[in-house]
């Protein structure tokens, strides 16, 4: 999708909290944002590995609430772990420590003032980024997704699941009517391109949806999200996904370059 330039994350882990006037609501559920309120002390000073023992319903809210120099250093516990993993080869850590060592070096890439000079940078970086490890070191775009946009500690078990996820039909029923509790607010923009989607073959990123836009989409969360996962339409003209059958036919390079819309 375009808006400023084109580029998302991962579906629905906000970055940005939710405001009404002055006050600060670190998640638009409002149970969870009293949680989150009862101790807040505690999660503004939350660690990763204490964030990844959060229950899921929790983990959104948690990263609200840290400071935009423990956003950083979240971020570079995740390049630890992946340092560490087996998974990777030698000449595949390479090529994810350039990505993560250009991201943090930039100050105050956590920032709340969106700068769009710098964050275009970030982003034609990150898309030659993508292009080199799926053309060069046979990547699928959900590996992609699993090094640069996604949270959690990647493990063998993780990462099957986040595939087969992935590549089944969206849940968008509890996406649709994020709010205050009440109806009064708009469901905050959960991507801000067809990748930040997942990569399900099902769905694509909808610049045209009235949503709150918040800072966690791209690289490392750091770009604004701007639109909301679909179903694609069939109505000729419509914006749309890959149908799986085509996705199944190109190659992951044309397919990249899809959902970097």
């Amino acid at each position: 999708m375009k808006k400023v330039f084109l580029f998302a994350a991962v579906v629905a882990l906000g970055m940005s909290a939710c405001q009404k006037a002055a006050e600060v609501y670190y998640s638009c559920d409002p149970t969870i944002d009293g949680i989150i309120k009862q101790r807040l002390p505690y999660y503004q000073g939350m660690t990763r590995e204490e964030w990844k023992t959060l229950p899921d319903s929790l983990k959104n809210a948690a990263f609200v609430a840290m400071s935009p120099e423990l956003k950083k250093k979240f971020w570079e516990g995740k390049y630890n772990e992946i340092m560490e993993y087996e998974h990777f080869t030698n000449t595949e850590k390479a090529h994810i420590s350039k990505l993560y060592n250009y991201i943090l070096s930039i100050d105050d890439i956590y920032a709340d003032e969106y700068d769009s000079i710098k964050m275009k940078n970030v982003f034609d970086y990150y898309k030659e980024w993508a292009f080199y490890g799926v053309d060069s070191l046979n990547w699928d775009v959900l590996d992609v997704i699993l090094i640069a946009e996604d949270k959690e500690e990647l493990t063998g078990e993780y990462i099957a699941k986040f595939k087969q996820k992935a590549n089944s039909p969206p849940d968008n029923s509890t996406l649709q009517h994020e709010g205050d509790g009440n109806g009064n607010e708009k469901p905050k923009c959960n991507c801000r391109y067809n990748l930040g989607c997942r990569g399900a073959s099902y769905s694509y990123c909808d610049s045209k949806v009235d949503c709150k836009t918040k800072k966690d989409c791209g690289p490392l969360g750091v770009l604004d999200c701007d639109g909301r996962c679909n179903e694609p339409k069939t109505d000729k003209g419509s914006p749309t996904a890959v149908p799986k059958e085509l996705m199944q036919q190109v190659s992951q390079r044309e397919y990249l370059e899809y959902l970097f819309r």
